[in-house]
């Protein structure tokens, strides 16, 4: 018996029968009544054949290889021995796909399509967040047996949904015109010919090194790394408003997002993020702000918008 806990979730691995689960899901009944006085959800605790059926744990599906294609070894000692391989961890890719849907990136079919949310963003904040939404399941699915087929969709998804999105802001009209412009990488340059940000084809092979894949679980988590929009222009140059220094020059937002009015629409709400009150500051300087060592004259008089 092997038993893995993620804050209030939890997941037993058991080699015995069905009945032995049984008697083992309500003795932990009953140790959390009587000893923790807590109670578990009956209809969420669930008894699979790991087999014959996908168990659910922190949104990856965990299963065993079906008996029939175990393979069959001989032992040290001549013995034919089937070898059981280990649980497989899987990552749902339909329900991926269907969250990507959901978020706009693709039609219901599953094929990409432009997000007309993020057209009034600058173009290397729209790869930019492409890149990250991609990045952020990729990292959460490390671990996944099915990796190679999931990057393939996901980039697939991501990146022409991407391409689409900036054919509708730069009135391109199709796909092969924006990789006339921009190249297969979508090279974005600044003013000195500088690249600034891509978006290039990725490795469909799994990561040899693994993170910490668990920091902090969502149940919908793809909707969390989709919300994660840029804040603010990064456009301002320097020098530093406090001690006009030009060197590593920041932008600091004189109102923080919680105290910005709601205003109830998308898309005016996400101008506002764009167009919050912000100033130039040198690291320094926007460090002491920061941590509540800056004493000087307040920055929302003269602030640019």
């Amino acid at each position: 018996m092997y038993y893995f806990r993620y804050a209030d979730d939890f997941i037993i691995g058991v080699d015995a029968s069905k009945n032995d689960c049984t008697e083992l899901k309500n003795k932990i009944n009953h140790f959390l009544q009587t000893e923790l006085n807590m109670v578990l959800n009956l209809e969420k605790t669930k008894i699979t054949n790991a087999q014959k059926e996908i168990a659910k744990f922190l949104g990856y599906g965990i299963h065993k290889t079906v008996m029939s294609k175990m393979p069959i070894r001989v032992d040290k000692i001549g013995r034919l021995r089937r070898i059981v391989p280990r649980p497989i961890l899987d990552a749902p890719i339909k329900d991926i796909v269907k969250r990507l849907i959901e978020q706009k990136y693709a039609t219901k079919a599953g094929k990409p399509t432009r997000n007309a949310r993020f057209i009034n963003h600058q173009l290397s904040d729209i790869i930019n967040h492409f890149r990250a939404v991609e990045r952020g399941i990729l990292n959460y699915y490390s671990l996944a047996n099915n990796y190679g087929n999931l990057a393939a969709r996901v980039h697939f998804i991501l990146k022409y949904s991407c391409v689409l999105t900036i054919a509708s802001k730069m009135k391109l009209k199709t796909k092969k015109k924006v990789f006339k412009k921009y190249g297969k990488d979508l090279k974005i340059l600044n003013d000195k010919g500088k690249i600034i940000t891509s978006y290039p084809t990725i490795s469909y092979k799994r990561p040899r090194k693994i993170s910490n894949f668990v920091k902090r679980f969502e149940e919908d988590f793809i909707k969390k790394i989709d919300i994660r929009v840029n804040r603010g222009r990064k456009n301002l140059k320097g020098p530093c408003v406090v001690c006009g220094s030009s060197e590593n020059i920041e932008v600091h937002h004189v109102r923080s997002l919680r105290k910005r009015p709601r205003k109830g629409n998308f898309l005016e709400d996400m101008m506002s993020k764009m167009n919050r009150k912000q100033v130039p500051l040198c690291k320094s300087c926007h460090q002491q702000v920061h941590s509540g060592h800056y004493d000087g004259k307040s920055f929302r008089l003269d602030s640019k918008e």
